[in-house]
């Protein structure tokens, strides 16, 4: 078993101390977290996602093709006791906005086996629901050129604002399951009005695709960075 983390850190432009104790929290429990999938992440923030996270974790390929002139590029640190990543195996998708999913494989020290994770950004406001679509779409086509039964979770930061969105309608359709559930974290600093769009009607979630990946009810949890 292992956890997949994933979290916008709009340039690091937040409270640097929140962004740490958030990172600490999802470290804790029994199952490790095997990768951080990012958005928004410029190359000069690279260094400090590193020692945020500490040498256990790694920097697996970060490609910028211009995605910092539109929002930040992709960026996933792996557990590097856990996983190697293949040379050559990572990949973009342009899925629209200026923006580029990555693709990652990392091969399991353990077992041998494969699993893919995409991290995606996709374009933002309710005017953009068609060029989500085509991002979706792109997604999509890529993902079904992988080998039947690969592994593979699709996260990042979808930007959709309902679920009848045809973007949203079009990642279920493909086979893939929405792992999210409305829970919020028991802590009196977390501010259920900031979270309800973004992790509701935004609908900024994690999905799995292809090979079943057993989950627990409780396996999902959201946490709340502080912006200024």
């Amino acid at each position: 078993r292992l956890r997949v983390v994933n979290y916008n850190i709009a340039k690091l432009k937040g409270d640097s101390d929140s962004f740490q104790s958030v990172i600490d929290d999802t470290k804790k429990g029994d199952v490790p977290v095997g990768a951080f999938v990012f958005q928004e992440v410029m190359p000069e923030n690279i260094s400090e996602l590193q020692e945020a996270l500490g040498l256990e974790y790694e920097l697996a390929s970060f490609v910028d093709k211009a995605d910092s002139a539109h929002g930040g590029a992709q960026a996933m640190f792996f557990k590097s006791d856990s996983f190697d990543e293949p040379y050559g195996s990572h990949d973009t998708i342009y899925t629209g906005a200026g923006r580029n999913a990555s693709r990652w494989t990392l091969t399991s020290r353990h077992t041998g086996d494969d699993l893919i994770i995409y991290g995606a950004h996709l374009r933002a406001f309710p005017e953009g629901s068609q060029e989500r679509l085509a991002g979706v779409n792109a997604l999509k086509d890529d993902i079904s050129r992988m080998p039947k039964g690969t592994r593979t979770i699709v996260t990042g930061d979808f930007n959709f604002y309902s679920e009848n969105e045809p973007g949203y309608r079009g990642l279920i359709d493909m086979g893939l399951k929405d792992t999210s559930k409305d829970t919020l974290p028991e802590d009196p600093l977390f501010d259920p009005a900031l979270a309800k769009p973004t992790l509701q009607e935004r609908a900024d979630r994690l999905r799995q695709a292809k090979k079943p990946i057993e989950q627990q009810v409780s396996d999902y949890s959201a946490m709340q960075n502080i912006m200024p």
